[in-house]
């Protein structure tokens, strides 16, 4: 029986990014969706446009992050900041190589230090560590939230004041912007085109490929839940999407660019988080992913039918990782009977993860 043909994940992403921002019709803009100017904050990062969503005027908190954005300009600071001092931690760290046989052959300026964005939704983390200079990976099985965030890497493109002349092979104004910018040329090297820097993969990572069945909820417009088998509780007030494809972490783990070196990885995936991390498991072992944060909801893992004590056993007491509350230098949190109290008492939380080496 001849086997299916392999797909190039990484490389298959890339094309489908280049052709989005080329085809016009893909990008006409529709009216689920607003542009949303994102100021600097405090040197943490730099203004950048992103697609925001219009909630249904009944609920108009149905998409959180799109009214956090649009009222105060930034989103979810503390973790924006944690991802963001990790990542540079890990930038300016001599021991930011994990294997040694690598370091020898890569000089660590050459390194590209990548943040992993599991769940992206509109994309608000991996833009942010994309402005900063880094490199993002970014995962997301809804159709609307993969939508906005290859319009926000092209609607940046676009608003970027330089065009590239082949024959100088520098970059010079655009004429239709050229009452706005200076009219010098401007050496190649100096333009941050940091929208290359973002990967978007349509994707939901799981413990194996497949097709699952995703809903909504009233109150999480753009948050997609899946659900592959019935091992979970039924779902409550969930409405049926449609389908979401499902592959795992580990699919990637020869196809990522040996420069790369993962400095940070973002879960949150509405209940989720363990199948993602059982298919991540030969790409976590090989890239010694440092810091990873977890956002836990004790109802929605719930509907996925486990615990808090299973990512727990998994993350610890196999792959050596030290839980902490509230940042990365938080508490720490030496069993699963402290973290199922603390999931009681909030109902979700985010924990973040250290390797223990």
């Amino acid at each position: 029986m001849t086997q299916p043909e392999r797909i190039d994940y990484w490389n298959e992403s890339k094309r489908r990014q280049i052709k989005f921002c080329i085809d016009e019709k893909d990008r006409q803009i529709n009216q689920l969706f607003d542009i949303q100017e994102i100021p600097e904050y405090e040197g943490l990062y730099g203004s950048f446009d992103i697609l925001t969503s219009e909630a249904p005027d009944d609920i108009p908190e149905s998409d959180k992050l799109s009214l956090y954005l649009k009222k105060y300009g930034n989103y979810d600071l503390i973790n924006t900041h944690q991802i963001l001092s990790q990542l540079m931690k890990v930038n300016e760290s001599t021991n930011g190589h994990r294997d040694e046989k690598q370091t020898n052959d890569i000089q660590k300026s050459q390194r590209k230090i990548a943040f992993i964005d599991v769940g992206a939704n509109l994309g608000w983390f991996s833009m942010i560590a994309a402005k900063k200079g880094f490199y993002s990976i970014a995962f997301d099985p809804m159709i609307d939230n993969i939508y906005a965030m290859r319009n926000t890497l092209c609607i940046n493109q676009d608003n970027s004041s330089l065009e590239y002349n082949e024959e100088q092979r520098k970059y010079k104004p655009r004429e239709q912007n050229i009452d706005k910018i200076e009219t010098r040329i401007v050496d190649v090297t100096k333009v941050d085109k940091w929208w290359d820097r973002v990967q978007i993969f349509d994707y939901a990572l799981g413990q194996e490929q497949q097709q699952c069945n995703m809903y909504i909820l009233p109150y999480k417009a753009l948050d997609g839940i899946l659900i592959c088998d019935q091992k979970g509780q039924y779902l409550q007030d969930g409405i049926l999407y449609g389908n979401g494809d499902v592959i795992t972490l580990d699919d990637l783990t020869n196809e990522m660019p040996t420069d790369f070196y993962v400095g940070v990885m973002k879960i949150n995936v509405n209940g989720m988080e363990i199948d993602v991390i059982r298919g991540a498991l030969e790409f976590i072992e090989k890239h010694k992913v440092p810091y990873i944060i977890i956002k836990m909801d004790k109802k929605l893992m719930w509907h996925q039918g486990y615990k808090s004590k299973q990512v727990f056993e998994l993350l610890n007491k196999e792959l050596n990782y030290i839980f902490h509350l509230n940042n990365f230098n938080g508490e720490i949190l030496d069993d699963d009977q402290v973290l199922e109290k603390q999931l009681k008492e909030q109902k979700s939380l985010s924990v973040y993860l250290t390797l223990n080496n």
